[in-house]
């Protein structure tokens, strides 16, 4: 009986070997799982590099990643084939407001107006504290001289959302893909019951 058994016992060790997908470079399930991670996440960030809508950034000392180009898909962009004059003059001539949409809840108006990030007399560039010209691409630049500190954790990963998964290249949203320029701030919700819990207090 013992002679039976040990064939046996080696035929099923070898058939759960092979069908658990173990190699010489495979010494545990764990080693398996890991590699099939970081395969399936460089595959996916690297088909987000595919995409010609990326720009690389990089800023000081961190890591180099990727943003979406965003000027193409602003709805009215380029500003200056609507702002042809001077905005004083554009405001003097019509009494209809293009932007009528858009609520400034960004901070008091004493602090900051539309001009304190657009430029009058090149609308199709922002422009810094400094008065430097800053393009729309790189819109966190304007961002980032205030909120310093969120600036700084973007940069190195810790802040926004992340596209493609976590080994790198890295794919990044910036801040105005989360946050409205003109209204950053996330309105508070009240929490929703779960379906079942709703159920019963019907």
């Amino acid at each position: 009986m013992k002679k039976f058994l040990i064939p046996v016992s080696l035929t099923i060790l070898i058939f759960l070997i092979n069908a658990c997908g173990f190699s010489e470079k495979h010494t545990s399930v764990y080693n398996i799982i890991q590699e099939k991670t970081v395969d399936s996440t460089l595959h996916s960030s690297w088909n987000l590099l595919q995409h010609d809508r990326l720009i690389k950034v990089t800023e000081d000392n961190y890591p180099e990643f990727y943003i979406y180009e965003r000027k193409e898909i602003i709805k009215n962009y380029k500003c200056s084939s609507c702002h042809k004059e001077d905005l004083d003059v554009m405001k003097a001539a019509t009494s209809t407001f293009a932007h009528s949409d858009i609520k400034f809840f960004h901070t008091s108006l004493e602090v900051m107006t539309c001009v304190t990030c657009h430029t009058p007399d090149n609308m199709d560039v922002l422009h810094s504290t400094a008065n430097k010209s800053i393009d729309f691409n790189r819109s966190y630049k304007l961002c980032g001289q205030c909120h310093q500190v969120q600036f700084k954790d973007w940069k190195g990963g810790a802040h926004g959302k992340r596209l493609g998964g976590w080994v790198a290249p890295r794919v990044s949203k910036t801040c105005v893909e989360c946050h409205s320029p003109h209204d950053p701030s996330f309105k508070s919700k009240i929490p929703a019951y779960p379906a079942y819990l709703q159920q019963k207090r019907n």
